[in-house]
């Protein structure tokens, strides 16, 4: 069993000019639906055991994800990865993924 980590060292800000259809999940609101594009993470041993963390929670590069619930008060995110499992995120963490929103009624790429 192999798992795909993948570390973005550059800065959330910087990513986020250059793609403008991108964002951070902990900036998605209730119902909306996203792909995954990445996952920041620093080069240390909390860094990729996060990224493991979200591997194994489902929240892979190229998977569907959509916001079912925000707590208050910036409490956990209950989210739906690819319309089948339901997990529950910090939003510190769901702030480590990069997300390209889905519009309307489309397919994910």
């Amino acid at each position: 069993m192999s798992l795909n980590l993948n570390f973005i060292s550059t800065p959330h800000k910087q990513i986020m000019s250059n793609a403008s259809q991108t964002r951070s999940l902990d900036q998605l609101l209730k119902g909306e639906r996203a792909v995954v594009r990445a996952i920041e993470s620093e080069e240390t041993a909390d860094g990729r055991a996060l990224v493991v963390r979200l591997n194994a929670l489902g929240i892979n590069i190229g998977k569907e994800v959509s916001v079912i619930r925000l707590a208050w008060l910036g409490g956990p995110m209950l989210l739906r990865v690819n319309q089948a499992t339901q997990v529950a995120i910090r939003r510190s963490e769901a702030r480590c993924v990069v997300v390209e929103e889905i519009k309307g009624d489309e397919s994910p790429a």
